[in-house]
């Protein structure tokens, strides 16, 4: 081999060792997922969610997370990273292994949050994870005694352990299953045609507010002040048999609010006479 092919075998070599170390260099690389977080509206009956959040090392080197910040746009704190504890000291990850974050958003209002989740670590400049919520709706819960069967926007009641000349009570409470504030516009009996009714007494009906303990000790039902998280009103609904009547007598309740899904919600009564059919029966009243 003659000096000039012996320099270009050589600078070949020192070529392919010296390309090959720089691309096996080690070095470690965060993903994130999801890249942003995005909070759902929490059930009804609750106040929070929580979503995790996946640090996985796609590198070939040892990542550190060195610490996780959350700031949050709203002056009042409803975001918080859940298991800060587990994050206040440097936290090794292995190539192809993760570890995940626990956020937490808990509803103080209905206003939706911003925030950013800032992950700094030896892989690069901070990640930052935008966090945002969803804007919250009034939701009304309604529930009666004697119990009864709900459907969409209703609930379907049996009254029928009052004797004729005596009466039964229903007992109904409303309440605010949402952080936002439930505003109940009215609550009134409705005609067969589905008219509101120009008093609390319609046919063999009674609605008034509050534990009314009887017909004759009711008063007229009026709208409360807006109810807040789990607040609560009740009204009382009375069924007087009449007389010498037989069959079934239908009864109407409306309920009208600012709820986002049934801002008109009934309650459909079915009213009848107990009736003794055999030694033993027991009729309520």
């Amino acid at each position: 081999m003659t000096g000039k092919h012996l320099c270009y075998a050589l600078f070949a070599t020192v070529c392919i060792v010296g390309c090959s170390d720089i691309s096996q260099t080690a070095s470690p690389q965060l993903d994130v997922t999801p890249a942003e977080v995005v909070f759902a509206k929490p059930d009804p009956g609750t106040n929070s969610r929580r979503m995790t959040v996946e640090l996985k090392n796609v590198g070939n080197a040892m990542l550190k997370i060195a610490s996780i910040d959350l700031e949050e746009s709203d002056e009042i704190k409803e975001l918080s990273v859940l298991d800060a504890d587990d994050w206040q000291m440097v936290r090794d990850i292995e190539p192809d292994s993760a570890e995940y974050v626990t956020i937490g958003w808990r509803a103080l209002d209905a206003a939706a949050d911003r925030g950013r989740l800032i992950i700094n670590h030896n892989g690069g400049p901070p990640v930052v994870v935008p966090i945002r919520t969803a804007d919250i709706d009034p939701c009304i819960g309604v529930t009666t005694e004697p119990v009864g069967i709900e459907g969409d926007g209703e609930t379907s009641v049996t009254l029928d352990q009052a004797i004729p000349g005596g009466f039964q009570k229903l007992r109904i409470e409303i309440s605010s299953t949402c952080i936002a504030a439930l505003n109940i516009d009215a609550i009134e009996l409705l005609t067969a045609e589905g008219e509101s009714a120009e008093a609390n007494t319609l046919g063999p009906y009674t609605l008034c507010s509050g534990e009314a303990p009887s017909p004759a000790n009711c008063l007229i039902p009026e709208p409360p002040a807006a109810l807040g998280f789990e607040g609560s009103v009740v009204y009382s609904a009375f069924y007087a048999p009449p007389v010498g009547q037989a069959g079934v007598q239908p009864g109407r309740i409306m309920i009208t609010s600012n709820d986002a899904i049934n801002p008109r919600y009934e309650i459909k009564i079915r009213g009848r006479a107990c009736v003794r059919r055999m030694p033993g029966d027991v009729c309520n009243g």
